[in-house]
């Protein structure tokens, strides 16, 4: 894995991918508030007993012993490592969906089995740590303020092409509009978001 001096996530990525925790801890500080952000707009109402930040952790659980098989995405790792990480948090949240509709169901006794193998057991102190204050500070992080300052189609395409790194044609489709539309769009977003958050992931974004 080769690291560009001008891309913090690559440095980040190799650092943790070498046993650095202090890069692991940078990289989990880095990209949490968008995953917080993601988790948000899929859990559109409130579910009780599945929390954002919850599917976070769960989403760093499985993801950081994973980071060495991590592949470049078009050019480069932010890209990819979104790509990775979404889909993760959405594996979990369906996960998690699956057992809610279960447990309304047929109204799981004392000691079920749905905490067996808890991914949660895998996760550092440090970053569970670091995913618990940045959902504290979620409401006043600049990153969700970013995105919400969006117009409301500008922050669908923001989260599905540019979070979740899905295909133009996949986004067209899931909005009811043409791919020039969601082009447009993501590109709007993502000049929204550099002059937001000069220096944050989104300035590795194309």
């Amino acid at each position: 894995m080769t690291a560009s001096p001008a891309d913090p996530t690559s440095l980040c990525i190799a650092g943790a991918c070498a046993g650095d925790n202090s890069s692991r801890d940078r990289l989990v500080e880095r990209f949490t508030p968008v995953l917080l952000a993601q988790a948000r707009y899929r859990l559109s109402r409130p579910i009780r007993g599945i929390e954002p930040e919850d599917l976070v952790q769960e989403c760093w659980a499985s993801a950081l012993p994973k980071l060495r098989g991590l592949e470049p995405r078009e050019g480069g790792w932010t890209a990819s490592l979104l790509k990775f990480l979404s889909v993760i948090l959405l594996r979990r949240l369906n996960d998690q969906l699956r057992r809610h509709a279960r447990r309304r169901g047929s109204e799981v006794g004392r000691g079920g089995t749905d905490d067996v193998g808890d991914p949660m057991l895998a996760v550092p102190a440090e970053v569970t740590g670091i995913v618990s204050r940045l959902a504290r500070r979620q409401r006043e992080c600049e990153v969700q303020q970013a995105i919400e300052a969006l117009a409301e189609d500008d922050r669908r395409v923001l989260l599905l092409r540019g979070i979740e790194q899905l295909p133009n044609k996949e986004v067209a489709r899931l909005l009811g509009v043409d791919d020039a539309t969601v082009t447009r769009r993501y590109q709007k977003a993502l000049e929204r978001m550099r002059e937001a958050l000069p220096g944050s992931i989104f300035a590795e974004l194309s």
